[in-house]
């Protein structure tokens, strides 16, 4: 009798083996998901069954697909705040863009904070930062310059602030369509010529 209850035991192990070993590899579709691993997904109370909000809406956005699949999760995901905190998803696990791949490195692997726990907020949800303006490097279209409203009249992905104005040539005489450096020339060219000629 032991015998066969030893066997059964081993088979039902088995055969739940692969779910575990899938669930776990969760964390690699997840930015920084190795900071709090199932907990990422699960509630902290040891029952694997309980999932915490932001593991409701991984779920639930996996299931959107058949057979369920991760592919396209996070991008589906970073914009949203899953614990209701004020903190997107990608705030709080370090990608604000959302430009985070499967198994890739997040954009800040520090002050990272929990999606699925309200009490749990980054401090700098938007680092890197370098302009200050509280938009994040990745997706800031001038990283220099702080422009929090990201203007972009002519819309060519530069921020307006980061645009350098072009010059307009207001010589006599020009083109309007000549070369700045083509008309300098030729007024070199032509004082020149009018000095030979004083000579």
């Amino acid at each position: 009798m032991y015998l066969t209850i030893s066997r059964v035991v081993t088979v039902i192990t088995l055969a739940f083996a692969p779910a575990a070993i899938a669930h776990n590899s969760y964390v690699n579709d997840i930015p920084n998901g190795s900071d709090f691993r199932c907990e990422t997904c699960h509630a902290p109370n040891g029952n694997y069954a309980d999932f915490n909000t932001f593991g409701s809406a991984f779920r639930t956005q996996m299931n959107l697909t058949d057979p369920p699949s991760t592919a396209g999760i996070w991008a589906a995901m970073f914009e949203a705040d899953a614990d209701g905190d004020g903190q997107s998803n990608g705030e709080e696990l370090g990608d604000p863009c959302g430009i985070f791949a499967t198994g890739g490195t997040a954009a800040r692997s520090t002050d990272v904070s929990h999606p699925g726990n309200v009490q749990s907020r980054s401090a700098a949800p938007n680092a890197p930062d370098t302009d200050a303006d509280e938009i994040s490097d990745a997706c800031d279209n001038c990283g220099y310059d702080a422009n929090p409203l990201q203007e972009d009249a002519d819309q060519n992905g530069v921020g307006d602030v980061c645009e350098a104005e072009v010059p307009v040539c207001t010589c006599t005489g020009a083109k309007a369509d000549a070369p700045a450096s083509a008309v300098l020339v030729g007024l070199v060219v032509a004082g020149v010529a009018l000095r030979r000629r004083r000579r």
